[in-house]
């Protein structure tokens, strides 16, 4: 558990006063963790701190869109671009987030598309979650989802 927290926070640059909340982000949906930190989590593993992460992940995509000042149909591109399943997957392999993760033992050690998505969004809500909004930002920066410019 600790390697995985420490190898996380050395990629995404941010360490965690609660690590905790980042293991939760480490649980593939049948990891067969059911308990973190004293907190009863879902056999669904990451997926509840993954959606508030997927929010997280607009809020912030939004936010820098208004200050742009550039249209709602060029800020929506450009969260459906950032956030799709496909780009966040490609930022896990990237930086090879997967490896960290407690898998599904019945799934061969296989990480879907999905499931990549996922432990990034996990990641992200768990950053929230631990940190705030200034630190989410740094971390999608880290990433390399704060990168496209609208204009």
């Amino acid at each position: 558990m600790n390697d995985a927290i420490r190898g996380v926070e050395s990629i995404i640059g941010y360490t965690f006063t609660n690590p905790p909340l980042l293991w939760e982000a480490l649980q593939a949906p049948g990891s067969n963790v059911y308990r973190i930190g004293g907190r009863q989590i879902s056999n669904q593993g990451h997926k509840r701190i993954a959606l508030l992460g997927d929010k997280w992940l607009d809020l912030i995509i939004f936010m820098d869109w208004f200050v742009e000042n550039v249209s709602t149909g060029q800020g929506d591109r450009r969260r459906a671009l950032t956030t799709s399943n496909a780009n966040l997957a490609r930022v896990c392999d990237r930086l090879g987030l997967h490896q960290f993760m407690n898998k599904n033992r019945s799934q061969g050690g296989e990480v879907s598309e999905v499931t990549k998505a996922t432990l990034i969004e996990a990641i992200i809500g768990a950053v929230a979650q631990d940190g705030g909004l200034e630190s989410v930002r740094a971390v999608m920066q880290a990433l390399g989802l704060l990168t496209q410019s609208l204009e």
